[in-house]
């Protein structure tokens, strides 16, 4: 695991966004990716920190109405709000 600071999460929060999960704001580190979940459903995960410099990982869902293999990517998820985020 890396150390993260503080200027880290400055940094990545303006390269990626800040995400706000459960009142903890988290700042992505990658780009989400295409992934399944445990069920085999199709969503995405990414790479994240909070201010503290925890490391956090964020997931996701594909909207149920969307097919993957016919839109674009950006309009797979609500993105502006994750279905999920667990501290790792």
């Amino acid at each position: 695991m890396k150390d993260f600071s503080v200027k880290d999460f400055e940094r990545y929060s303006k390269e990626y966004g800040v995400y706000d999960w459960k009142g903890v704001e988290l700042a992505l580190i990658q780009d989400p990716f295409l992934g399944e979940d445990v069920f085999g459903d199709a969503c995405y995960y990414a790479a994240a920190i909070d201010s503290q410099g925890n490391e956090w990982g964020v997931k996701w869902e594909v909207l149920p109405e969307i097919d993957i293999n016919e839109t674009d990517a950006g309009d797979h998820c609500d993105w502006e709000n994750p279905t999920h985020a667990k501290m790792i």
